[in-house]
C-alpha cells in the first residue's frame, strides 16, 4: 500500500464517519504534526487525528500477512514480517525542536535477505528494557518501508509493534580465547574497573574514548569504548554484568585488547545462563598524596583539616542516579525522561592532610554520610531548620581533626589545574 493511498484512505474514512469538511480535518492533521515537532508522517498524523475523533480504522492490507524482505518496496505500509536480529546498534538519544527522543537501529534478516530496521522513542526504550540480543527471532507488526540514501529500510508505524518469538542462542567468546584481529565478537563479563574518559583529536575532529577492564572466570582484559559508547561505559560500576556485542580485538602494549567501535553494543545485566562470579574487592596501592599522579586509584590515611563552604547536596534521578537537567520548567533525566521528583544526595568538599601534602577531596552520597556519620535526611532537616551556614559550621566542629582511611582517585581540577581526589570509600582509623 502506498503511503499517499493510506493517508487518503484515512482522510476519507474520517470524512465519512464524522461529516467534518476535508479542510478542517487537514487543519487538525497539521496541528498534530506541529505538536510532534516534525516526528510524524502525514499517515501517522492522520491515524492520530482519527483516534482523537473516535474513528475506528480498519485498513485493508495489500500484501501477504507475512511478507519477505526481498519483496519489500519503498512506500509499502501495514506489513507483518518474521525476522531474526542480525545486529543491534547502541541506542542514541537526540534533541529536536527542544524535544528529546531516542533512536535504535538494527539489521534484521530472513531467508530472502537483510534490511535496516529503525526503532523510535518508546519502541527503542522497550527493545533496551527487554534486553533483546543478537540472534533473537522477532514478529514485526504494521511496518512501513522507506528509502534512505538509496537503500530500503523498515520502521514501525504509529500503531506498529514488536514481539519476541524466540530468544537468540548464546554464542559468546571467553576472554581467554581472544586473539589479535578478531571481528564481531560477543562476550559476557563483569566490569572490574572504569577509567575516566578522555578526549582526542583526529583529522581536526574531536572524539572521546573510555578505557575499562573486563573479567570473566577465565581471564581479565583491557577494553576501549569509542565516541557514542563512552556515555554507556561511564554509567557502569565494578561488578556490573555486561554483554558486549560486535566488538573487535587489537594488539595492545602488553596483550590483546577489546575495542568497541560504532557497530558495538553494551547490554547491562543481560538475560543470560552464563555464570560469571562476582569479583573480589580490589586491593589498592597505598600512596602518599605527594606521590600521586592524575587518574591514579589509591588508598591512604589522612586527617580532615576542614570542610569547605559550598553547596551541600545535588539532585539525581531516583531511578538511575544520573543528574537530571531542567527543560521547560521540568526536570528531565536523559535515561528515564521527565521526573515527578528528584532525589537529593550529599556532596562535601574537605581539605585532607596525610603528612606529605594537603589536598582538596570530594565526598559524594554514601561517602559523605560516612565522613559526617549522619544521614542525608538528617542533614537536610538541619539545613531546613537552621540554614546551610550554621549546619556546615556544626559539621566542621564535629569532623575537623578526624582521622580517616580513604580509597580514591586523583584528578585534576578542570578550572585550577590542581590535583585533588574523588573519594570512593571512607573508613574510620
Amino acid at each position: 500500500m502506498q503511503a499517499e493511498e493510506s493517508t487518503e484512505q484515512v482522510l476519507k474514512t474520517i470524512e465519512e464517519k464524522t461529516s467534518q469538511p476535508r479542510s478542517q480535518i487537514l487543519e487538525l492533521l497539521e496541528k498534530k504534526k506541529q505538536k510532534y515537532s516534525g516526528m510524524l508522517t502525514d499517515s501517522g498524523a492522520a491515524w492520530l487525528v482519527a483516534k482523537d475523533l473516535g474513528v475506528e480504522l480498519r485498513l485493508e492490507r495489500k500484501i501477504s500477512e507475512k511478507a519477505s524482505i526481498s519483496s519489500l518496496q519503498a512506500g509499502l505500509q501495514n506489513i507483518d514480517l518474521e525476522v531474526k536480529v542480525v545486529q543491534a546498534f547502541q541506542a542514541r538519544e537526540f534533541e529536536k525542536n527542544s524535544r528529546k527522543g531516542k533512536i535504535l537501529n538494527l539489521i534484521v534478516g530472513d531467508e530472502s535477505g537483510e534490511i535496516r530496521l529503525t526503532l523510535w522513542h518508546k519502541d527503542a526504550r522497550s527493545f533496551e528494557e527487554e534486553k533483546i540480543e543478537k540472534g533473537s527471532r522477532l514478529a514485526l507488526h504494521n511496518c512501513r518501508v522507506q528509502e534512505f540514501q538509496g537503500k530500503k529500510q523498515l520502521s514501525l508505524d504509529y500503531n506498529g509493534s514488536l514481539e519476541v518469538l524466540e530468544k537468540g542462542k548464546e554464542k559468546t567468546t571467553k576472554l581467554e580465547e581472544l586473539r589479535e584481529g578478531m571481528q564481531n565478537i560477543d562476550v559476557i563479563a563483569r566490569i572490574a574497573r572504569v577509567f575516566p574518559a578522555k578526549k582526542f583529536l583526529k583529522e581536526a575532529r574531536e572524539g572521546r574514548l573510555a578505557n575499562f577492564e573486563l573479567s570473566d572466570a577465565t581471564a581479565s582484559v583491557r577494553a576501549t569504548a569509542w565516541n557514542d559508547l563512552v556515555q554507556e561505559v561511564e554509567g557502569l560500576r565494578p561488578n556490573d554484568l555486561v554483554k558486549i556485542e560486535n566488538a573487535y580485538t587489537k594488539q595492545g602494549l602488553k596483550e590483546v585488547e577489546l575495542h568497541l567501535g560504532w557497530q558495538a553494543r553494551i547490554i547491562k545485566e543481560p538475560k543470560t545462563s552464563a555464570e560469571i562470579p562476582e569479583l573480589p574487592a580490589r586491593k589498592l596501592e597505598r600512596k602518599a598524596f605527594a606521590e600521586l599522579a592524575e587518574n591514579q586509584a589509591f588508598e591512604q590515611k589522612a586527617v580532615v583539616l576542614e570542610l569547605l563552604p559550598g553547596r551541600l547536596f545535588f539532585e539525581v534521578c531516583p531511578k538511575c542516579g544520573k543528574k537530571p537537567q531542567p527543560l521547560e520548567g521540568k526536570m528531565v533525566c536523559e535515561n528515564c525522561g521527565q521526573l515527578e521528583k528528584t532525589e537529593k544526595r550529599l556532596v562535601i568538599a574537605a581539605m585532607l592532610d596525610d603528612a606529605s601534602k594537603v589536598l582538596r577531596a570530594s565526598f559524594f552520597g554514601k561517602q559523605a554520610e560516612e565522613l559526617l556519620e549522619e544521614s542525608t535526611e538528617k542533614i537536610l532537616e538541619k539545613i531546613e531548620g537552621q540554614g546551610a551556614e550554621k549546619t556546615l559550621k556544626e559539621l566542621n566542629e564535629k569532623v575537623s581533626g578526624k582521622e580517616i582511611e580513604i580509597q580514591a582517585i586523583a584528578k585534576k581540577n578542570q578550572f585550577s589545574g590542581e590535583l585533588e581526589v574523588s573519594v570512593r570509600r571512607v573508613d574510620k582509623t
